[in-house]
Parts: structure tokens; sequence; C-alpha cells
């Protein structure tokens, strides 16, 4: 009978740990990941709307050089989805830009999957 207790005792509890599955959401401010402080310093990416005409599914964003010299990166996407769990197993291809001093640059990126909706961009020297 004790053990019965013991086990009618655990089961409660584990019912009662159990919550609906949890998401893990990318915020704006996790979405770029730069190597150095130099270069987050230097560099402002902003979320922009895509072209109504565009209709696959793409992300657009502005690369902005606030620095007074020209910049040289690279930089890649990692997809997630909606719970954010990584999408593709590898991410995608590194992509080389160079920014005159205080310009910038337009980036539009097809999301690799329908599931794709938050994305984490790398940015290194």
């Amino acid at each position: 009978m004790g053990k019965w207790l013991c086990l009618l005792a655990t089961l409660s509890l584990l019912a009662g740990c159990a919550t609906e599955s949890q998401s893990l959401t990318i915020t704006p401010r996790q979405s770029v990941v730069y190597s150095d402080s130099a270069l987050a310093q230097a560099l402002d990416v902003k979320r922009r709307a895509c072209a109504a005409s565009e209709t696959t599914q793409q992300t657009c964003l502005t690369l902005i050089n606030r620095s007074q010299h020209p910049q040289w990166m690279r930089y890649r996407f990692y997809w997630y989805d909606k719970q954010g769990l990584q999408v593709e197993a590898s991410p995608s291809e590194w992509q080389r830009i160079s920014l005159p001093a205080k310009a910038s640059k337009r980036i539009n990126t097809r999301m690799p999957t329908a599931s794709a909706t938050q994305y984490r961009m790398v940015i290194v020297h």
C-alpha cells in the first residue's frame, strides 16, 4: 500500500510539472551576432519591409556602416522555426561584403524553408 501511495504521489508531482511546449524567441537584439566589439560599434543592421512584388519568403535588411572607415566583412544566416529550433543542419554560405565609410547596403535573403520564421545573422571580419 505504501508503494502505491509513493507511486501516486510521484505521478501527481510529474503531472503538475508538465506544461505546454515553450518556444525560444530570438529578439531583435539577439538576431545579429558580431565577431568583436569594434565591428559591433561600427555597424548597424536594420530590418526593413520587403518589396510587395517579391512573392517568396524573404528577410530584408539594411547594413549600415556608422564609422569613418570602410569595412570589409563576411556574414551568414542561421534559421530557426517559431519554436526556436534550427531548421537547417548547416547555416547559409558565407557572403563577402564591403561598405564604404558612412554607407549602407541592402541585403535580401531567401528563407530556406516555409517553417523558418526567425534568423540569427553572424558578421565577422
